[in-house]
Order: C-alpha cells, then sequence, then structure tokens
C-alpha cells in the first residue's frame, strides 16, 4: 500500500535520488540507524527484496557499505555470520537482488580461505564467479595447499601483462595470487624468471597453461612440444619468446609461433596475434580485427570485449553500436565488470540506445555499489554533473576517489581534474600531474589530453608546446576530440611549431565530429567555443549561445564563463551587465580561471561597477595563480604603475615574464620594450630584449625595425646577425622605401656574409621610387645583362635599366649599351653610345672593332679602325694590344692614302 501511494504521488524517484546520495557519504561517520534506512529505500527503489528479508541482515549491510565488512568478520573469524548472509542471499529470487550482494558470496569464499579451509569449497561457494570479486576484499590469497586443484577448475582469463607486474625478487615457489578483480590475476614467479618478463599489455593466458609452462616446462620441453605440432606448446613457446622467458626475447619467433597457433583455431593464440598487430604500428589491422573476429566466435570473451570498444569507438573497424552493446552484454554476463559500466555509459550518452540518464544512473549505482571501479568513476561524473540525479560534490569526490584506488584510468583522471581545478579538493598541480600521467600510462586518450593541457597551459611544470603537441597527436590517434581542438590551436597560432593554418581547420573538424557523437556538458562547451570563435565552422554566435546553456545546466564551469562572455559584449544576445556577472561567478566558483579575470577586469575598468584597483588586484591574483596568462599580464602592468600595489619593477617583470612565457604578445613585447629601454632597475639588454620580442613572432612593424637595428648594430649583449637584421627589415620593406633601398644595397647584392639576391634586388629596386635614380639602374641593366643569383638574363629588361641610365650620363651604362648594340651587329647604334665615352679605353677598342670589321650598314674604315685600337692600346688596354699584333700584316698592307697620317 505505501508502495502504492508513492508511486501515486510521483515521489519514488525523487526517494531514490535523495537516498542514492545519501548512500555514497561516508558511513563510518553516519548513524546505523541512517544508514540501514538508506539501504532500506535503496533496495525498495531497485525492487530487489523486500524489507522483510534485509532487516535480517541489517547490521551486516551497514559494515559492507562502509568498506569494511570483510575485514571485519575475517577479523573477528565471524565465518558463520557471513555462511548465514550467503544462504539468506541464495534464496532471492531477483536477479537483482543476487547481483547486488553477490560481493557476499565472495567475500565468504574468500573467507573460508583465509580461515585455512578448503579453496575447492571455497570457489564452489562463490559459484564460480571470481571474476566479480571486489579487489579490496583480498589480500594474499594463499594456493599453496591445492593450487593444483584451484589451476585445473578455476580458469579465467588473465592479462599476462598483469602476470608479470612483479617486483624483483619477490619471490616464492610456488603460484601466488595477489589481488582477483576484473578478470586479472596478479602472480609471482620463481627467481630463475627474469624481472622484465613480457612487459606488452593484451597477450592472455589460461593459468592453467601459466603453471604448465613456467612450473613444469624448461624452455626446451616447450619447444620441444611445440615440434611435436602440439598446438598449446606453439602458443607458450611464442609466449616464451615474446616475455624471455627462460629465453632471450625474440620478437619474430614469438610471432612466427603464435600465428601457428592462431592458425590452426586456438582462440588465446589469435587474441594474442590480433593484439600485437594493433600494438605494432606497422601492424596489419584488418588482419588483425580478422583474428580477433575469429576469436570471439570460438566464445573468446577477451576478443569479445575488445571488438566490442573497437565497435564503440569506430577504431580499425566501423563503429557499430549495435554490436558493441550485444558484445558488451555478453562479456559482461561472463565476468568482465568494465563491460556493464560501459553499456551503461552507452545509455548515458545515447549510443545505440535513446539516451536515458535515470537507466544509466541506476545501472551505474548498482555496479559501483559491488566495487566497480570505472561504475565508481561514471557515477561520480553523474553526481559532480547531475546527470540522472540532484549535483553532489561530496559524492562525486568520494567515488572519484574510490575508482582511482582501483587504478581505474578513467577515475584517475577525474581526481586529477578535481586536484587541478581545486573546487572539491585543495588545488595541487603536483598531483593532478601526478594522476593524469597514471591514467595515460593506462592507455587512457583523455588521460593523455589532460596531460598534455598542463604542458600546454604550464601548469605544475615548465610551459612546453612541443611535449604537449606529443601527448595530444597520441590522444587523437586514440579518438579522442579534445586533442584534436588542442592540436587546431597549436598549429592555427604557431606555438611551438610552423604556423599551418589549413591542418589546424581540419584538426577543429574532426574535433566536432566526434565532440557532436557525445553532446555532454564538456562536449558542449567546446562546441560552444567552437562556434563562438570560428574555429573550422563559420562563427554562429547563435549556436555557440545554446550549446553554452546546455553545457552551464551541468555546470560546467567553462560555459558559464563564456556565457558572461557573451553576455557582457553583446554576441548573439541583448548586451547585459548583471546577467554577465552572474555567470562570472558562478564559473569562479567552479574554478574558472577565465571568470575570475574577466571579473576582475569588469572591476579595472569600472565596467558594470565602480572601478575598484583592489577588487581588481585580487581577482587578478587568484587567475594568475591558475595560470591565466591574461590576468598574469594585468597584475604585472599593475605592479608597474603602482595601482592599489606600490610600484614594484621587480615583481611587474616576474608577472610579464609568466604571461609571457605562456604566449601572451602584449607581456612579451612590454618586456622587450624594458630591455631595450633599460631603466626601471633593468640595465639595457638587447639580448634579453631580442628573446623577449621574438617569442611570439614579429608582426609589428615598429618592433620588426627594432630588431633589425639591433641586429645590425649589435652591442648590448647582442651579437650582430646580418641574416637577422635583413630578415626584419623584409617585414617592413613594402611600406619603407629606405629600409627596401637599405636590403637591396647593403645585404642583397652581396655582402655582410650574405649570398648575393639578385632576385631581391630587382624586388626592390624596380620601383617607381627609383626610376631616376641612375645608380639603381644601371645596377639593374647589369642583372639583367649577366643574369644568376636568381635571376635569368633578360637582354630587354637590361637594355631598358641601361637606357634610362645612359641617357642620366652615366658612363657604366653608355659603354654596356654600345657593347649590347655591337654584339647584335647593330655599329651606327653601337657608335652612338660609345662616341659618347669616347676617351673610355674599351669604348675605343669596341669602335676599333667595328670599323675594322664593318657591316651592310657600317661602312669598313681601317684608318678609323687602326686610330682608335692604337689610342685604346696607348691606355694601356691589352686586348687592343693584342689586337694590332694580331693584325699588324694587314695594317702594314694599308694603301698609302690610308697609312700615311699613322
Amino acid at each position: 500500500m505505501l508502495s502504492l501511494l508513492i508511486n501515486k504521488m510521483n515521489l519514488k524517484k525523487i526517494i531514490c535520488h535523495i537516498i542514492q546520495h545519501l548512500s555514497f557519504l561516508n558511513i563510518q561517520t553516519i548513524f546505523k540507524f541512517i544508514a540501514g534506512l538508506s539501504i532500506f529505500f535503496f533496495m525498495f527503489c531497485a525492487g530487489a527484496a523486500s524489507a522483510d528479508d534485509l532487516n535480517a541482515k541489517l547490521d551486516l549491510r551497514i559494515n559492507e557499505i562502509a568498506g569494511n565488512f570483510s575485514a571485519k568478520f575475517i577479523k573477528n573469524g565471524n565465518i558463520k555470520n557471513i555462511e548465514n548472509l550467503a544462504v539468506t542471499v541464495s534464496s532471492f529470487s531477483n536477479a537483482d537482488g543476487r547481483r547486488l550482494f553477490i560481493s557476499s558470496k565472495l567475500e565468504l569464499a574468500f573467507a573460508y580461505a583465509l580461515d585455512k579451509k578448503n579453496v575447492k569449497t571455497a570457489v564452489n561457494s562463490s559459484q564460480g564467479s571470481l571474476a566479480q570479486i571486489p579487489q579490496s576484499i583480498i589480500k594474499i590469497f594463499d594456493l599453496n595447499s591445492n593450487g593444483e586443484w584451484f589451476a585445473q577448475n578455476v580458469r579465467p582469463t588473465i592479462t599476462v601483462s598483469a602476470i608479470y607486474e612483479i617486483k624483483q625478487k619477490e619471490i616464492i615457489l610456488n603460484v601466488q595470487a595477489k589481488d582477483i578483480a576484473s578478470g586479472e590475476v596478479l602472480m609471482s614467479f620463481s627467481a630463475e624468471i627474469d624481472s622484465k618478463l613480457i612487459p606488452k599489455q593484451y597477450l592472455y593466458l589460461d593459468i592453467a597453461d601459466i603453471l604448465k609452462a613456467l612450473n613444469t616446462f624448461t624452455f626446451a620441453q616447450a619447444q620441444a612440444l611445440a615440434d611435436t605440432d602440439d598446438i598449446k606448446g606453439k602458443y607458450l613457446l611464442g609466449l616464451m619468446y615474446y616475455g624471455g622467458i627462460k629465453t632471450q626475447v625474440n620478437e619474430t619467433l614469438a610471432y612466427n609461433w603464435i600465428k601457428q597457433a592462431a592458425d590452426e583455431g586456438l582462440s588465446q593464440a589469435q587474441y594474442s596475434i590480433a593484439m600485437m598487430l594493433f600494438e605494432n604500428s606497422n601492424g596489419d589491422k584488418t588482419l588483425a580485427i580478422n583474428y580477433l573476429q575469429k576469436a570471439a566466435a570460438q566464445n573468446e570473451m577477451s576478443a569479445k570485449y575488445q571488438l566490442a570498444l573497437f565497435y564503440l569507438n569506430g577504431i580499425f573497424i566501423k563503429q557499430d553500436y549495435k554490436k558493441a552493446a550485444e558484445l558488451f552484454e555478453q562479456t559482461r554476463d561472463a565476468g568482465f565488470r568494465d563491460a556493464g559500466a560501459r553499456l551503461a555509459m552507452m545509455h548515458f550518452y545515447g549510443l545505440g540506445f535513446e539516451r536515458n540518464y535515470d537507466l544509466a544512473y541506476q545501472q551505474m549505482y548498482k555496479l559501483a555499489f559491488t566495487g566497480d571501479g570505472l561504475a565508481q568513476n561514471y557515477l561520480g561524473f553523474m553526481n559532480e554533473k547531475a546527470y540522472g540525479v540532484m549535483q553532489n560534490l561530496q559524492n562525486a569526490f568520494l567515488l572519484y576517489t574510490q575508482s582511482a584506488a582501483q587504478n581505474t584510468p578513467e577515475g584517475l583522471d577525474n581526481l586529477g581534474r578535481v586536484y587541478e581545478m581545486g573546487v572539491m579538493a585543495p588545488l595541487n598541480y603536483n598531483k593532478a600531474l601526478e594522476l593524469y600521467r597514471q591514467a595515460s600510462q593506462r592507455g587512457l586518450a583523455q588521460g593523455l589530453t589532460d596531460l598534455g593541457r598542463m604542458y600546454f597551459f604550464g601548469k605544475g611544470v615548465d610551459l612546453n608546446f612541443r611535449q604537449a603537441l606529443i601527448l595530444f597527436t597520441q590522444s587523437a590517434q586514440a579518438g579522442n576530440a579534445a586533442a584534436y581542438k588542442f592540436l587546431g590551436d597549436i598549429y592555427i597560432n604557431g606555438l611551438g611549431i610552423q604556423k599551418d593554418e589549413n591542418k589546424a581547420q581540419g584538426f577543429y573538424q574532426r574535433a566536432v565530429r566526434l565532440y557532436l557523437t557525445l553532446l555532454d556538458d564538456t562536449s558542449q562547451a567546446a562546441l560552444g567555443e567552437i562556434y563562438l570563435l570560428g574555429l573550422g565552422v563559420n562563427k554562429d554566435y547563435k549556436q555557440a549561445l545554446d550549446f553554452f546553456m546546455q553545457s552551464a545546466s551541468h555546470f560546467n564551469p567553462t560555459a558559464f564563463a563564456y556565457l558572461g562572455l557573451m553576455y557582457e559584449e553583446g554576441l548573439g544576445a541583448d548586451k547585459n551587465l548583471q546577467l554577465a556577472l552572474d555567470y562570472y561567478n558562478k564559473a569562479a566558483a567552479l574554478g574558472s580561471d577565465m571568470a575570475l579575470f574577466r571579473l576582475g577586469l569588469m572591476k579595472y575598468t569600472g565596467q558594470g561597477s565602480a572601478q575598484d584597483f583592489r577588487g581588481a588586484f585580487e581577482l587578478f591574483s587568484r587567475a594568475a595563480q591558475a595560470g591565466n596568462s591574461q590576468a598574469q599580464y594585468y597584475l604585472g602592468q599593475m605592479y608597474y604603475n603602482g595601482e592599489s600595489v606600490f610600484m614594484n619593477y621587480n615583481e611587474a617583470v616576474k608577472w610579464f615574464e609568466m604571461s609571457a612565457k605562456h604566449y601572451n604578445a602584449a607581456a612579451s613585447n612590454k618586456l622587450g620594450d624594458l630591455y631595450y629601454g633599460g631603466g626601471y632597475g633593468l640595465g639595457r639588454n638587447y639580448e634579453r630584449a631580442a628573446y623577449w620580442y621574438e617569442l611570439m613572432g614579429v608582426n609589428d612593424e615598429a618592433i620588426a625595425k627594432r630588431l633589425g637595428d639591433m641586429y645590425y648594430e649589435g652591442g648590448y649583449g647582442l651579437s650582430k646577425n646580418y641574416a637577422k637584421a635583413a630578415a626584419y627589415y623584409e617585414i617592413i620593406a613594402k611600406n619603407d622605401f629606405f629600409i627596401a633601398r637599405r636590403l637591396a644595397d647593403m645585404f642583397y647584392r652581396g655582402g655582410y656574409g650574405l649570398a648575393p639576391n639578385y632576385a631581391k634586388v630587382v624586388q626592390y629596386y624596380d620601383i617607381p621610387e627609383n626610376d631616376y635614380d641612375l645608380a639603381v639602374q644601371r645596377i639593374l641593366g647589369r642583372i639583367f645583362m649577366l643574369g644568376g643569383a636568381g635571376v635569368n638574363k633578360d637582354f630587354q629588361n637590361a637594355f631598358k635599366h641601361y637606357k634610362i641610365a645612359a641617357d642620366l650620363g652615366d658612363y657604366e651604362a653608355r659603354l654596356s649599351i654600345g657593347k649590347m648594340f655591337f654584339e647584335r651587329d647593330n655599329y651606327d647604334q653601337a657608335r652612338n653610345y660609345l662616341m659618347l665615352i669616347s676617351g673610355d679605353k674599351e669604348a675605343q677598342y669596341y669602335l676599333g672593332l667595328m670599323y675594322f670589321k664593318g657591316s651592310q650598314l657600317f661602312k669598313q674604315d681601317l684608318r678609323q679602325a687602326y686610330m682608335w685600337m692604337n689610342r685604346s692600346k696607348n691606355q694601356g688596354y691589352i686586348r687592343a694590344m693584342q689586337f694590332l699584333k694580331d693584325n699588324a700584316r694587314t695594317f702594314e698592307e694599308m694603301p698609302l692614302s690610308l697609312s700615311a697620317n699613322f
């Protein structure tokens, strides 16, 4: 009747949400009565069992939720109470009820084991559900007495990497299991086994086979077994080669032996060879998928789980949510705990199902209750962001902590974010970094992105765009949307790498496609920023506002901050400073450094309220400490100008440097100015000035001119560098005629250690301002006449420029034009120009040649030829001397009438 009444009042869901929050509080600090009431209502909401069934065991359940069920009862030797509980649980007909209490049955099994009772009885009482044993329950499970029976009858599939994560010299002769959880068994082996054993991640092996290979067979025996065509012998021999077990590592032989076993149908070998191919960057991924599918067809659960992940993420295979869900269901039922959480996550994101936060929450809750680390993580996220439940940051932090304690990559990553933001726990970049590293080492793409982000913003580490780029690239290859967006940011701004807008746009577009498949609050906030700024898409303020609104409904600090900006500046919405302040305050409360800066800027400028330097200083300080480069710059300005604080140039420089290292152009230019001019407690230092000016690339023409002069002149700690001087002059040459002339005169014609570059000389000389410059026209004529250094010979251009110079009276140009006409047998024109400089020995030589040769249009005249050659010879022109010598007989035989005057 009570249940019916609650249903009619539509209060059941509300009660469930409230009680579910209570259930995850620290039960050790809550009275038993409240905890008991919480559990009663949880079971009521789940419809698992009646209150009468639970009342008799209420005290036991309270202790279990507190996380010390096993420890307390094992310590007290209260095995009977555990056994009674197991009997009660086994009587439940409802599947959810049995699943809720499955850990009790498993605790019973290991209570038997730890109480030195028979392992076989223990395993039978747990009904073989070893894969669901909570990691926190078992500390040491001694198999010495009956490990052989265990190996033969209990054969969960386990990762070889987990087996061999052992500390050197942590030795026992027989197998010892350290933890049994999520289908993984950590084992130690005898001293003869190298500590480097099989470091790869994904090779799977049956416990019995491991015992057989390592405790029974020598390498020679394994080789002999493989040689007899024994399929398992081939597989084990391959593993020995792969991990260097009782032999040297030989990955080629390992691959060949394991592949033989796989091709002969051994499902474990098929899985192993697939994962070897996936790990190898050059491995055939199509072949790997084929092996996975063969193994899955033989009901190899490890293969099914891996295929499910690939279908879910569309990696190496076409994305198929339906197939992913089917495989997750099968592997969940076979004991893969993560599979259940993945299914619930698919309901959460609406992947293959209609999006259903309530269903996802219920599924996550049940799994988290049994100690599932992945479910604890997702449940923490739902509590933090109010998906399917009211927001509860205390619960979120507790769940993230529990998940991270089990080394769940997602839990480690989210706990890292907690310490990075400093909202649910004190700000601690060092903790955040370590947690992100652990998550990334366990293969989590988001962990790689978050670790890269710490290097990108310089949080807890020196700012390092190259390291960030490496981490983002690795994460993007695994399909992480945020990594693609950061890659876009790096390439569009040229941060630590050559700027490439085409690449940036491609990365942004890929990020958009991935974000749109998720649409959680983080994705929505990122999409809002992309549409607001037009990154890879057309700017769309309405779209941006919609995405930010959706994200803000789940308490996303970035979304709140951008909503504040849009209302402050009237982007896509009417300008509303009060609403902007409200959004900024909400974002700041959630740890947004952007919001703290914007609030500080509004006080600094008096926007929306009276100007308040003291308030601005406090907000800038908080944002600057959190790594906001704009706040760091303004904080430096306040110290520099003495606004609300005493002038302090050292503090100003400190904050300017922090901001500049985060690639704030205003800060880097400010530092350049300070070191260029000296003063303010700083000596003039061109080397430091150049460093800061150049940090973000130089686009300002005044700074380019300054840098060009600095490198040209040198001094104040800076060595002369003409190549750099020329490069900076290039920036302003198109708008500064005198700089262009300097470039051509001093650098590109050759000199100052630089090779000639005639193409550049032509570029800067051949402009209207130089049309009547005699020297410039002569040089251009010479360049086109001779060619080289980037310029092809060009008679027409050479003539054009020489003629201008010649008409202006240039001696060299007249001679050159005369020679050009001579070479084309146009002696009349050649004579006209050469006669203008007839006192020149070379001109005399060419005049002599023309009169000596004659042409159809130019009458031969040996007398004139001899006269000009003789004049040239008398001035010491060697070619004229040689000509007269070579042609002496001709001139001697001239008629007297011609030679009489010589």
